[in-house]
């Protein structure tokens, strides 16, 4: 099974990411961290996969800082989302240099980030760089 497919798409432990996020674009003003159910990484992106009759929630997290990808499944329990399996992996700094190069293109995308169309499927990515969140959705899969 493959794990976070979204690492082959995208310092050591320190207080900022290399060159990470120079460039920002379609900020996302409203946007908070408190809307998922855990904890979201300072600097990363958290994508999410879904569908319109779901009853659980797959999260994908990417923490640059801490040099970690985790799978999060989340269920659906009297309206609210409760994590059901976490599963936390390391990557190394080159993976992380890989993430950061697809992440930065997503921040200085000028408009929506591409999707594939497909149905009862749906993404979301938001991108994370301190209080900076850039948030992109849509149906089907991602294009990044």
């Amino acid at each position: 099974m493959r794990f976070l497919p979204l690492v082959l798409l995208l310092a050591a432990c320190s207080k900022s990411v290399p060159g990470y996020a120079p460039v920002k674009k379609s900020l996302c003003v409203d946007c908070r961290r408190d809307k998922f159910p855990f904890e979201t990484p300072r600097q990363g992106a958290v994508l999410d996969y879904g569908g319109s009759l779901a009853s659980s929630g797959l999260y994908e997290v990417i923490d640059l800082r801490g040099l970690s990808v985790e799978r999060i499944v989340t269920r659906y329990e009297k309206g609210a989302q409760k994590v059901s399996s976490r599963d936390k992996k390391p990557i190394t700094k080159e993976h992380r240099d890989r993430l950061v190069e697809v992440l930065n293109r997503a921040w200085a995308q000028d408009g929506a980030v591409p999707a594939h169309p497909a149905t009862d499927a749906s993404w979301e990515l938001t991108l994370l760089d301190g209080d900076a969140i850039r948030l992109e959705k849509g149906a089907g899969a991602s294009g990044l």
